[in-house]
């Protein structure tokens, strides 16, 4: 993953996670917001953010464009399927 950093780099980067996860250890408690039925992830959000894009193109919510020029619903549904 890290092939091209340097080794302190690397170290660095470590040390940041590490430290993410202490100073956020108390909010970790994902066994418990699955098992409330929560969405754990950014899966959710991001499918939700780019279907409300596409919407927001067909229906002519895009500046300069119109729901008649194709090629900005085909850009966003080849991104979104991608």
């Amino acid at each position: 993953m890290y092939m091209s950093s340097s080794n302190g780099e690397v170290v660095k980067k470590i040390e940041d996670n590490i430290t993410y996860f202490e100073n956020n250890r108390g909010r970790m408690h994902y066994d418990e917001y699955k098992a409330k039925g929560y969405h754990i992830g950014s899966g959710t959000a991001e499918s939700a953010c780019s279907r409300a894009a596409i919407k927001a193109v067909r229906n002519d919510m895009v500046i300069g464009r119109s729901r008649s020029d194709p090629s900005v619903t085909d850009t966003l549904e080849k991104q979104r399927m991608g």
